[in-house]
């Protein structure tokens, strides 16, 4: 809940505080502020589920914060990165770059644990078993 009210303050000044002339073209000011908003509204999506008295005990109900929190973060530092005052677009490139490279390997990982839980459970062998597949 503190990460996420800290990001929430974080994206809302540097939301309400920037100006769109600050930058050198007009695509970095609208992925800044896209990216600002996205982790913006995940960070406060965050605090109204917690608030809420969301269920901390269900894995699937964790899976779905953290799922969010990691889409904050990721938005985050897209909206650092896009507007840091490089002086040319490849410091820009190589950060979101290394983000999204970052970014696909947790996703993969979550894929594959998803996968994991499924097949521990029921719902793959009810499939196989009513498909007819062996």
């Amino acid at each position: 809940m503190v990460v996420a009210t800290v990001i929430t303050s974080i994206t809302f000044q540097s939301g309400v505080g920037v100006e769109r002339d600050e930058f050198p073209n007009n695509f970095q000011s609208n992925f800044y502020f896209m990216s600002n908003t996205i982790s913006f509204a995940a960070s406060v999506s965050v605090i109204f589920l917690l608030i809420s008295g969301f269920p901390l005990k269900d894995k699937v109900c964790m899976g779905i914060l953290t799922f969010a929190m990691g889409i904050t973060l990721i938005f985050l530092v897209a909206a650092y990165v896009s507007g840091s005052p490089f002086e040319n677009n490849l410091g820009i490139t190589i950060g979101l770059g290394v983000l999204l490279v970052v970014a696909g390997a947790i996703l993969l990982i979550y894929i594959i644990r998803l996968f994991m839980w499924l097949a521990r459970t029921r719902c793959i062998r009810k499939f196989i078993s009513t498909s007819g597949m062996r």
